[in-house]
């Protein structure tokens, strides 16, 4: 076969997170959009904010169209990674600096770019469901193991026994970043904390 397996094998199965994004679809076209709180796949649910939209329009406006449709250093824009650092020393008192911050476009190039410089071949990776199908390919061409834990059911929050279970001697990374807003609103803080102390 000409095509790689395991992405082929992917791409015919559907993501819950998926489904969700286009169950709310569908309600949304049966009862209104108004009356549907869509959390699937992280698509904002209210309006920017006025500064956002004002930010925007004067860049687009004002500033040079080469450099702002241009790319920037591999790591970011230096003063973007500059104010970035400022403000979290300023909210957490910490000594960071712009080398400590490495900006990219989203979730999957940071999670691709991390997982490559951490997981080895053989070592695991727990991940707690639903998560986004794709996690698993970005685990598993580093030649590490994604472990699915699930979820309770009805709560979204962390199945500690069963998180619990699946940690062993190969156990490298756990992948909090990725929890659903679902998860993330309901999960405690201290099941999080109880987490990070494994």
């Amino acid at each position: 076969m000409m095509y790689s397996e395991s992405l082929v094998k992917l791409g015919k199965v559907r993501s819950e997170i998926r489904e969700i994004f286009e169950y709310g679809n569908k309600r949304k076209a049966e009862i209104g959009a108004e009356n549907v709180f869509d959390f699937s796949i992280g698509n904002p649910s209210v309006p920017a904010p006025k500064i956002v939209d004002d930010t925007i329009k004067d860049l687009v406006d004002n500033f040079d169209s080469v450099a702002l449709h241009g790319y920037t250093s591999a790591q970011g824009d230096a003063h973007v990674r500059q104010s970035i650092s400022d403000y979290i020393n300023g909210r957490f008192g910490t000594k960071l600096t712009a080398n400590h911050i490495y900006m990219t476009c989203g979730a999957a190039s940071s999670l691709t770019i991390v997982l490559n410089a951490i997981m080895l071949p053989g070592e695991e990776c727990i991940a707690f469901t639903p998560y986004f199908p794709e996690y698993g390919v970005f685990i598993e061409r580093t030649g590490a193991k994604l472990v699915a834990v699930q979820s309770e059911n009805k709560t979204f929050q962390i199945d500690m026994e069963k998180f619990e279970a699946a940690i062993n001697e190969k156990l490298k990374q756990l992948l909090l970043i990725h929890l659903t807003i679902l998860q993330v609103l309901f999960t405690q803080r201290k099941q999080l904390k109880k987490c990070v102390t494994f």
